[in-house]
């Protein structure tokens, strides 16, 4: 019984002592300065990006409670962005303001795009749309400029 308890502790001690080895010897444990890099945009694993979208075009419609957004986005591979959406969208009687968005990991140089609703809360008529705090949009006719 004593042999088997001391080959027991052995072993233990020997389980400890690799643990603690192995602390030191792993990257960022410890020292900072041997922490990995994370990976730049663009390389595999590189964590997803939420950027502002460039808005290239506005319609009203269909309806008079919606907004047509054309925006530019990474592409044409469907890996180089993901949900292109609309944030909250604020409304008084003269303005529409809201930020257009989309995820990237920055892999692809091109653009592409796509096409967006924004939905009101009362009609667009000829309300201000400010989109991504940029320069605001004017209706003038059917058409809106900048």
């Amino acid at each position: 019984m004593s042999r088997r308890v001391f080959v027991l502790g052995a072993l233990g001690a020997v389980v400890v002592a690799g643990g603690v080895l192995a602390a030191v010897l792993v990257p960022g444990q410890g020292d900072p300065a041997a922490q990995p890099l994370p990976p730049a945009p663009g390389e595999p694993g590189s964590p997803w990006q939420t950027l502002p979208a460039d808005v290239t075009e506005l319609r009203t419609g269909p309806g008079e409670y919606l907004l047509t957004l054309r925006i530019q986005v990474p592409g044409p591979d469907p890996s180089c962005v993901r949900e292109p959406h609309i944030g909250p969208v604020t409304e008084t009687a003269a303005t529409i303001t809201a930020d257009v968005l989309y995820s990237t990991k920055g892999t692809c140089p091109e653009k592409v795009p796509v096409e967006l609703q924004l939905s009101t809360t009362s009609p667009v008529a000829n309300r201000t749309v400010t989109l991504n705090s940029t320069q605001p949009w004017h209706r003038s006719g059917d058409a809106w400029t900048h």
